[in-house]
């Protein structure tokens, strides 16, 4: 008698690919077989999306995109009696993340006029991020303007969540340099309503 484990299989081989019917019921367990997705198609999907030249409007919005949908996850640290127990590494923080990945060690910016550290502008970023609903999200790269102090210009509008506004909108313009072999921001303006990065 052939095991179950090794008939289950043969069965569902059968049907999805000799077309022999073996009976009219086709048991919960058969999937149809799929190839996994060619590696060099899964590179090439993650090359189109980095594709954008260091220091153009795409870049900057391709960046800000990125980094506004994506999880924030803080866990307090346990403190009184759980305060030195060893709790495992935990979920990856994607915005922290592509923060550090996106910005230089000593970045700074410049949020509704008033001027932020490196700490400040991730602050501003996580407040905008709160209100942002990737949804109805529409980004219109800007020309950039020679000479300036932020020359690279974004700017990006949308129906915002917990916000008191039905739109908001704001224009982003970034310096960049090198930094660990990549080109990452170094200052961000960020023009719109002090609410939104409140």
């Amino acid at each position: 008698m052939i095991p179950a484990r090794t008939l289950q299989p043969l069965q569902c081989y059968l049907r999805n690919h000799v077309g022999l019917a073996l009976n009219t019921y086709q048991p919960a367990f058969c999937r149809p077989f799929e190839l996994p997705v060619p590696p060099q198609a899964y590179y090439s999907t993650m090359a189109s999306e980095a594709d954008h030249a260091p220091g153009t409007p795409e870049w900057l919005q391709d960046r800000l995109a990125k980094l506004l949908k994506a999880p924030h996850i803080s866990i307090p640290r346990p403190t009184g009696a759980l305060a030195h127990i060893r709790m495992g590494p935990g979920p990856i923080d994607l915005f922290s993340t592509y923060y550090a990945n996106f910005f230089t060690s000593d970045a700074k910016g410049v949020v509704a006029g008033k001027e932020v550290d490196r700490e400040g502008l991730k602050q501003a970023l996580l407040a905008l991020q709160k209100k942002w609903h990737v949804d109805s999200a529409k980004f219109t790269p800007q020309a950039s303007v020679e000479n300036a102090e932020h020359p690279i210009v974004t700017a990006f509008s949308w129906s915002p969540r917990n916000f008191s506004k039905e739109s908001a909108a704001v224009t982003a313009s970034a310096a960049v340099q090198e930094e660990g072999g990549t080109q990452r921001i170094s200052s961000l303006m960020l023009e719109g309503d002090s609410e939104l990065f409140a």
